[in-house]
């Protein structure tokens, strides 16, 4: 697991930025990963835990992650720590 910290999503490839972070096992996701470890404390939009669930949850819906792996990237949403923009 990876150290949970606040973020800045500024627009809407960030809310894909945290999709990658969160659902991607592979290169997209560990470079989301780095981008996100670097970014230090900032804020987001209030929606920004819904808007990425959906992301995460249309990759699921096109097959692109297992069911267990959508699971868990929704669950880790949960654990992000979002200040309100």
């Amino acid at each position: 697991m990876w150290n949970c910290h606040v973020v800045r999503i500024a627009d809407c490839s960030a809310f894909e930025l945290l999709a990658n972070a969160l659902s991607d096992d592979g290169r997209e996701g560990t470079v989301a990963r780095a981008a996100l470890a670097e970014a230090g404390d900032s804020t987001a939009p209030d929606l920004v835990d819904v808007e990425t669930v959906s992301a995460v949850h249309q990759r699921w819906l096109a097959s692109r992650m297992t069911t267990d792996r959508f699971e868990i990237a929704v669950r880790d949403v949960s654990w992000l720590d979002f200040v309100a923009a």
